[in-house]
């Protein structure tokens, strides 16, 4: 609230607010941004308040200074008008720093320091890295890099018929190693901000149906001793990740309750997830009980977790007679699928998917062609 004159006897009968939590009062007699604040509860006791360019003061209460006083401590903070400065000569432009390091040498003494514990996929980064960026762009210094090479880089991963994520992956790659570098005042720009991502599309929706389920299970249980042949059918019955599942250990899994805690550390969303078992997935655990301590699908030739068995899923494949474009990951994308198919909500898929975002669950969930026939055929008419 502004008044014409305000002086030491308002202050002693300072007006406490009683519709609002606190009041303002200014006056035209008071320099620009000096006021006193005074709230409900503080029965008739305010503080004097002074707004400069630089920060909002406390001067003090008004039962403790009066406001000469708080206009004295104002008038202190207000600086002195400084002269302009007239230039006797041009200023001298600053050339801005020129980085000495390669990329290869970043790589090696910051970037890949970096990410190696941070990051779950430093191995796929690395690879990237080793066979296409680094021997492009290795010897080459930071700053030296254009918009051009970069763009040609990636034709050139285009005509390798590279997957399209595999192809913006080396580009993300590059950017986020500029990025860093910016961040840690090396360079100034990232020539990748200027390079146009190819565009593709990666929505690959892959559902076995249920003849090809039947006989990729019966391929599998013709040898039903073999870890990795339950790890398959597990992948296919739960849904879970195959990287979370090749880490599976017997700490994370309540028998009675028939469920799996994942931690944070190896959830790909960095939550805490919890895998739903079936009666399917707790025989294959009982099968598996008492072969190792810690690990549940341990390899029998490493005595250690599977680190890949795309070999053995593409052998169990062909012997099934499905194609062998069929990823790993389509056992997960099929398991949403069967529960769709079988009237479950996509509320309840989202959660034994532990998909983070709706978005994932319509995305992944597509219901199968046979049942997409069947419900076509309910708008069938006799002629």
């Amino acid at each position: 609230m502004k008044y014409t004159h305000i002086d030491q006897t308002f202050i002693d009968n300072l007006p406490t607010p009683t519709d609002k939590i606190k009041a303002e009062y200014r006056a035209d007699n008071l320099p620009k941004g000096f006021r006193i604040e005074i709230r409900k509860t503080s029965k008739g006791i305010g503080t004097y308040r002074f707004r400069t360019k630089v920060k909002d003061h406390n001067l003090g209460r008004t039962n403790a200074l009066s406001l000469e006083q708080a206009l004295q401590q104002a008038a202190q903070l207000i600086p002195s008008p400084t002269p302009p400065h007239i230039p006797l000569s041009p200023p001298i432009a600053q050339a801005s720093p020129t980085c000495t390091f390669t990329l290869n040498e970043f790589w090696e003494q910051y970037y890949w320091p970096h990410i190696k514990t941070r990051l779950r996929t430093c191995r796929n980064i690395e690879s990237m890295w080793r066979i296409r960026i680094q021997p492009t762009f290795g010897h080459q210094r930071l700053d030296d890099i254009k918009v051009l090479e970069l763009e040609r880089f990636q034709t050139s991963l285009i005509e390798m018929q590279l997957s399209g994520s595999h192809v913006t992956g080396h580009i993300k790659l590059l950017s986020r190693m500029f990025t860093l570098a910016i961040q840690w005042e090396l360079i100034t720009k990232n020539p990748c901000d200027k390079v146009e991502y190819m565009k593709f599309d990666n929505q690959k929706e892959r559902f076995l149906s249920s003849d090809e389920q039947t006989r990729f299970i019966s391929v599998l249980m013709e040898h039903p001793e073999r870890p990795v042949n339950l790890l398959m059918i597990f992948l296919l019955v739960t849904g879970v990740r195959s990287g979370v599942a090749k880490s599976l250990r017997w700490s994370w899994i309540n028998m009675e309750k028939q469920i799996i805690t994942v931690p944070p550390s190896i959830a790909k969303n960095k939550k805490q997830n919890t895998i739903f078992l079936n009666t399917t997935a707790m025989d294959i655990l009982k099968r598996l009980a008492g072969i190792n301590p810690t690990y549940v699908f341990i390899n029998p030739m490493t005595q250690l977790p599977y680190n890949d068995f795309k070999k053995s899923f593409k052998t169990a494949l062909k012997a099934a007679q499905i194609s062998d474009s069929v990823r790993i990951h389509d056992l997960r994308h099929t398991f949403c699928s069967n529960l769709v198919s079988n009237n479950v909500s996509l509320a309840s898929v989202q959660q034994l998917a532990n998909h983070a975002c709706y978005s994932t669950t319509l995305r992944y969930a597509k219901v199968s062609q046979d049942t997409l026939r069947e419900a076509c055929q309910i708008a069938a008419i006799q002629i």
